[in-house]
């Protein structure tokens, strides 16, 4: 599931100008699709808040947990 930068916002309790700043620095990629809005990707998301890297570089044990805790946001 994918989310938006608004949606992301919310669940930060941050303004969307500073997660846009803070995304840079971050691995997590934005990305675009047919409605040219930029989406986060749900467990990219929760895999950074957790061991700050992104969703493709955690081992099967971590994304197993990761989908786990996707579920609630």
């Amino acid at each position: 599931m994918y989310l938006t930068l608004e949606e992301v916002a919310a669940i930060l309790h941050c303004s969307r100008s500073t997660l846009s700043r803070k995304l840079k620095q971050t691995p997590i990629k934005l990305r675009y699709f047919v409605s040219g809005k930029p989406l986060v990707w749900k467990y990219d998301l929760v895999a950074y808040m957790m061991y700050h890297t992104n969703y493709m570089q955690l081992d099967n044990d971590e994304k197993a947990l990761i989908e786990k805790v996707s579920k609630d946001v």
